[in-house]
C-alpha cells in the first residue's frame, strides 16, 4: 500500500501493489479509448506510458525481490 511506497521499502508485498496499479491503469486506458470512440488520443497514449512504467516497476520488483 501507500505506506510501503512512502518509505521506499521493497518488500515482497509491493509486487501485489504494483500489479494492482498496472491493472487499474490499464482499465483506465481502456475506458479512455472507448470514450474517444476507439481512436487513440494524446491522453490515452500518456496513460499507456504510465501503464508501461508500472509494468516495468513490477518486473524489476520481481527480479530484485525474493519470492
Amino acid at each position: 500500500s501507500g505506506a510501503r511506497l512512502g518509505g521506499c521499502q521493497l518488500t515482497p508485498d509491493i509486487r501485489v501493489d504494483l500489479a494492482t496499479a498496472a491493472a487499474a491503469i490499464d482499465d483506465c486506458a481502456t475506458l479512455l479509448l472507448r470514450a474517444a470512440g476507439g481512436a487513440p488520443t494524446p491522453l490515452h497514449r500518456m496513460v499507456l506510458l504510465d501503464r508501461d512504467r508500472a509494468v516495468l516497476a513490477l518486473r524489476l520488483a520481481m527480479l530484485l525481490l525474493p519470492s
